[in-house]
């Protein structure tokens, strides 16, 4: 799916109303039917971004995920975690404002609760429109935004589900909640075996209700 093209001028309506200076970035494409890894939000510059000025002088950036030069080391590991599964991974942050450290975003939530739903309702609209077949949230924080959300964005997060020991988003779709992959504290190498063995045995025995 065309992501930046699609949703560029919704984004940068929303940065424009809210009087943001900072440049949204916009990954260029998401794969649909695909295993979705759903991160906080930009943080480091990517050495292949493309910046477009827009009319009134703002910037709006994109970045392409796939192919190409070689991934962010952000991205290492996702090839990693769908290996073997048949399907493709992409990617979608929950908001499009670039922070380094989550605590500046969780201030803004604070501060400003309504710039960051007015993010969320594109995230979550384009997390829809994507159909993944499998989605891991894997930010702490980015799970406190989604399930807060639900109601406004008009989708569901089910209670825990023993049977496949995960939970559902809109009551089929696998929804995995977990730690960064990367970053200051990241996942440990065990515990990322145990994601992949258990997307592996959703995706054979319970992919939907």
């Amino acid at each position: 799916m065309e992501v930046f093209q699609k949703y560029k001028e919704e984004i940068d309506e929303i940065f424009s109303r809210f009087q943001c200076e900072d440049t949204a970035l916009l990954p260029k494409t998401a794969l649909e039917n695909a295993i979705l890894i759903v991160g906080l939000n930009p943080s480091s510059p990517l050495k292949n971004e493309e910046i477009q000025t827009n009319v009134d002088g703002t910037n709006t950036s994109s970045y392409p995920q796939h192919g190409g030069d070689k991934l962010h080391k952000y991205f290492r590991r996702f090839p990693l975690l769908v290996e073997n599964t048949g399907y493709e991974w992409s990617h979608i942050d929950l908001l499009f404002l670039r922070k380094t450290d989550s605590t500046d975003v969780k201030k803004l939530w604070k501060e400003n609760k309504e710039f960051i739903k007015a993010q969320l309702k594109v995230s979550t609209e384009i997390i829809k429109a994507l159909n993944p077949k499998i989605i891991i949230v894997n930010n702490a924080f980015g799970r406190e935004l989604l399930e807060s959300f639900k109601e406004e964005g008009n989708y569901s997060i089910s209670e825990f589900n023993s049977t496949i020991g995960t939970y559902y988003f809109n009551d089929t779709i696998p929804l995995f909640f977990s730690s960064m992959f990367e970053g200051p504290s990241p996942m440990d190498n065990g515990t990322f075996e145990r994601l992949k063995w258990h997307i592996q045995w959703v995706l054979d025995n319970h992919l939907t209700k």
